[in-house]
C-alpha cells in the first residue's frame, strides 16, 4: 500500500516541532536526517531553493505569493525530480531508499514538518493531491517573542557563545552564521510576518487546524480529533501519555511580562486576532 504524505505548516515558533514529534512517536516516518527542529533537511533544501527562485525567503515570503501558472509548473516540474532521484537518500536513509529512491512510492505513512510548506503546499498540493495537511497556530505575541529570543542567542560573535557552540554551528550548517533573521528581533515585524503564514494557511482548503493553546488546554479532544483526520488508529493510553508532556504554563506566556502585555494591548484589536479567539485575553496584571 502506497501512503501519501502528512504535511505540517505554519509560522516558526508555533508548535509545529511539538506536533512532529508526536506524529512520529505514533508511527508516521518524518525523514532520515533532520534538524533540531525536527526538519527534514532534504524538504527543507528544497523549499528554501523553491522560494529563492522567486526571491523570497522563510522571513519575507510574499514574493512567492505572486507566482503565476507557468512559475508554479515549472517549479512542480522540478521538484517532482528532486523526489524520485539518488539524492532521496537524505529523506529515506539507507534501508528505504534500496527498497525505492521515490517518494511516490513510500509504502508507510510519512511526510514531513518545515513551516516553509506555509507558502510553498500550492506546489506539493499538486504533486500529492490526497496529502493530508496540518495547519498549527500560536497566539502572536508567543510566537515573536519566541522568535526575538531565538534570534538573539545567533548573532554572529555573540560573547556568550562558547566555542563548542561556535563548532555545533558549523557542523550542522557548514559555516558560522550570523543572524537567523534580523527582521524578527522587533515584535512588530515579527508579528506581521506571523500574519502572514496564519492569513495564507487559512486560505487554504481541505486542511486541519489546530490551534496551540486549545491543544494544551484540552489535548485529549483535539488528539483525537487529528488522528481521526489522518486515518491514524491509536490507544487512549498513547493519547493520556502524549497529554501528560505538555507544558500548559506555555499557553500564553506573554500574560507573565510587562512589556509583552504592552505589546499586546497594542495589536489586540486587529482584525485576524478576533476572528482566532486572540483579542478577548484577560488583560495583563
Amino acid at each position: 500500500m502506497k501512503y501519501t504524505p502528512i504535511i505540517i505548516i505554519g509560522m516558526h515558533r508555533s508548535g509545529t516541532t511539538m506536533l512532529s514529534k508526536i506524529l512520529e512517536n505514533s508511527g508516521v516516518f518524518l525523514g532520515n536526517n533532520k534538524d533540531i527542529n525536527n526538519e527534514a533537511l532534504f524538504f527543507q533544501k528544497i523549499n528554501t531553493w523553491v522560494m529563492r527562485q522567486v526571491y523570497a525567503s522563510w522571513d519575507n515570503p510574499e514574493p512567492i505569493l505572486h507566482m503565476n501558472q507557468n512559475e508554479l509548473n515549472y517549479l512542480k516540474k522540478i521538484c517532482l525530480g528532486k523526489i524520485q532521484g539518488m539524492q532521496t537518500y537524505s529523506f529515506l536513509g539507507l534501508q528505504r531508499f534500496l527498497r525505492s529512491n521515490k517518494l511516490t512510492d513510500i509504502n508507510t505513512r510519512w511526510g514531513w514538518k518545515d513551516p516553509r510548506n506555509t507558502f510553498t503546499l500550492p506546489i506539493w498540493k499538486s504533486i500529492f493531491p490526497d496529502s493530508r495537511i496540518i495547519h498549527i497556530y500560536r497566539n502572536p505575541v508567543d510566537v515573536a517573542n519566541s522568535l526575538k529570543y531565538r534570534a538573539s542567542n545567533k548573532e554572529l560573535f555573540n560573547s556568550k557563545m562558547s566555542f563548542k557552540n561556535y563548532i555545533k554551528i558549523f557542523l550542522l550548517s557548514g559555516k558560522i552564521t550570523g543572524y537567523r533573521s534580523i527582521k524578527v528581533r522587533n515584535l512588530y515585524d515579527s508579528y506581521l510576518l506571523w500574519s502572514s503564514y496564519v492569513r495564507r494557511a487559512f486560505e487554504y482548503n481541505n486542511i486541519m487546524h489546530v490551534k496551540y493553546e486549545e491543544l494544551l488546554d484540552n489535548p485529549n479532544k483535539i488528539l483525537n480529533s487529528l488522528f481521526e483526520y489522518l486515518d491514524i488508529e491509536i490507544n487512549e493510553n498513547m493519547i493520556s501519555d502524549y497529554s501528560s508532556r505538555f507544558n500548559k504554563d506555555r499557553k500564553y506566556a506573554f500574560l507573565k511580562d510587562n512589556k509583552l502585555c504592552s505589546f499586546y494591548e497594542d495589536i489586540r484589536k486587529s482584525h485576524l486576532l478576533k476572528e482566532l479567539g486572540y483579542s478577548s485575553m484577560k488583560k495583563c496584571n
